[in-house]
């Protein structure tokens, strides 16, 4: 009976839009950012079309809640702006941008600049954007599988401890182990992972992992 799990679940597929600490869910700020924009509310240092405030672009998140906005209309800063008023949250924001609109590239790029900036709390979040994005890329280029497992040992996603035990389990990008596996597996059913606790049930039925 073949037990073995799917390659990587749908979510390695997803980058993750960030929120951090000092902003809200974007899901929740676009639709404040809509209405402000519709009554033509302009608080002190906000910004449309016509009138952006570059004076405005050293405060805190003022610049990633524009990233924000022009992502309202499937649109990114220029590249002098990126460079000139970013800081690891805009590139991270700014990679999943270009990720939407095919480029992978510049993807890669920009993530690459958030990782090397970002503090290590929130470098575990970009890795594992990093991972992501190789993997979409090309699952199975030379080198993909090993960056694969790098960017998500890094992750603090539960989600990737779950990827990894598949990684493990299934020999991509490291060498093919039962019991550490079910290790990784063990970690992410620990922390609520369904699937996770899914494997461990049927590691356990059939006695896979349980040597070195």
């Amino acid at each position: 009976m073949d037990t073995k799990v799917l390659l990587f679940p749908k979510d390695i597929l997803t980058l993750v839009n960030a929120h951090y600490s000092s902003l809200q869910k974007l899901d929740n700020i676009m639709p404040i950012v809509r209405d402000m924009y519709k009554k033509r509310y302009k608080p002190n240092c906000f910004f449309d079309n016509k009138h952006i405030d570059k004076k405005c672009f050293n405060k805190a998140d003022y610049f990633y809640k524009y990233v924000f906005y022009l992502g309202l209309q499937n649109k990114l800063p220029s590249e002098e702006e990126i460079l000139g008023f970013g800081n690891y949250k805009v590139f991270n924001k700014v990679a999943i941008g270009y990720y939407h609109l095919g480029d992978f590239e510049k993807a890669k790029l920009y993530l690459f600049k958030a990782y090397a900036l970002a503090p290590n709390r929130d470098r575990r979040i970009i890795a594992h954007n990093l991972a992501t994005l190789y993997f979409l890329d090309d699952a199975y280029a030379k080198e993909t599988p090993k960056k694969v497992v790098k960017y998500l040992t890094e992750s603090s996603f539960a989600i990737d401890k779950f990827n990894l035990g598949v990684c493990y389990y299934m020999g991509y990008g490291v060498k093919e182990s039962d019991s550490i596996a079910r290790k990784y597996f063990q970690s992410a059913a620990n922390n609520g992972i369904k699937k996770a606790i899914k494997n461990i049930q049927i590691m356990n039925k059939f006695k896979i992992g349980l040597k070195n």
